[in-house]
């Protein structure tokens, strides 16, 4: 695994879109092109965390992991049209 939990970091065009028509969740740009490009990233980010060796695992390492996880969590409960600010 390189550059710490989710690889290499993978760069979408951002997309002027706000990701969800619901006027009650804070817009972000769109990074991903769709749902499933969400949920397959989850999956990976997942399998990288597990699989990542104890000597990597610094403050650093769980500080990225975190932030990379509650923005995937956040665009999962936008497809499940749930506010993640409620």
């Amino acid at each position: 695994m390189t550059g710490g939990p989710g690889g290499s970091a993978e760069t979408h065009p951002a997309s002027e879109e706000p990701m969800t028509d619901e006027p009650d969740i804070p817009k972000r740009p769109q990074i991903y092109e769709s749902d499933q490009e969400v949920i397959e990233q989850a999956i990976r980010l997942l399998a990288e965390l597990d699989d990542a060796p104890l000597n990597q695992m610094t403050p650093l390492y769980y500080q990225h992991g975190f932030e990379e996880l509650r923005m995937l969590v956040g665009d999962l409960l936008r497809i499940l049209r749930r506010n993640p600010a409620e």
